[in-house]
């Protein structure tokens, strides 16, 4: 039996307020969720010097890396 898959309708960049984005979390997932998206891909930015998950050690050596 082969059944026809269907496209998935995705957005595969979107930002947060974890990083620059104008949505929480909660409201990027709901707003994707309640206009049909199939597939969201949150792609903050790895770094913030808040970040709980960041150790000592790597804030430190983020400092010392150039910004571009």
């Amino acid at each position: 039996m082969h059944r026809k898959l269907s496209p998935l309708l995705a957005e595969l960049h979107a930002h947060t307020t974890w990083s620059d984005g104008d949505l929480s979390i909660r409201e990027l997932v709901d707003l994707y969720g309640s206009t049909g998206f199939d597939v969201l891909s949150i792609t903050d930015h790895a770094y913030r010097e808040d970040d709980p998950v960041v150790t000592t050690r790597a804030r430190r050596v983020r400092r010392r890396t150039p910004t571009t």
